[in-house]
C-alpha cells in the first residue's frame, strides 16, 4: 500500500479490484452450483465445496463491511474505537479469504487430478 500515492487513489483501486473479484467469485460459484446440479451430486458434500460456500459468505460479508464502514476521521482527529475495530476485522477477513483461497486452489487441484 505504501507504494501508491497518498489520498483517495488507494481506496478507488482497492474498491475496483475487489468489485471485479466479487463478480468473478459470484460467476464461479454459480457455475459450480450449476455443474453440481447437472451432475446430480449433493451440494457441499466435501471440504472443497463447504469451503467454497464459507468463502462465498465471507466475501459477501467483506463487501457489505466495506460499504457500511465507519468513515475515516478528519486530519488531526483520533480514530474512534469502532473504526479501529472495523479496520482490524476487515484486514483479518481479507487475509483469511486469501489464505482460504490458496487452500481452495490446492484442494481443487487434488480433486481434479
Amino acid at each position: 500500500r505504501k507504494l501508491l500515492p497518498e489520498g483517495g487513489i488507494w481506496l478507488q483501486i482497492h474498491r475496483g479490484l475487489n468489485t471485479i473479484s466479487l463478480a468473478l467469485f459470484i460467476a464461479g460459484f454459480a457455475i459450480s452450483v450449476a455443474t453440481t446440479n447437472k451432475e446430480e451430486q449433493p451440494h457441499f458434500s466435501n471440504p472443497h465445496r463447504r469451503m467454497g460456500l464459507a468463502m462465498f459468505i465471507m466475501a459477501i460479508l467483506q463487501v457489505i463491511g466495506g460499504i457500511v464502514r465507519p468513515h475515516n476521521p478528519l486530519e488531526g482527529e483520533k480514530k474512534k474505537p469502532v473504526r479501529v475495530g472495523w479496520e482490524v476485522g476487515h484486514r483479518v477477513l481479507g487475509v483469511s479469504l486469501l489464505a482460504c483461497g490458496f487452500w481452495q486452489m490446492y484442494e481443487g487441484i487434488l480433486l481434479y487430478g
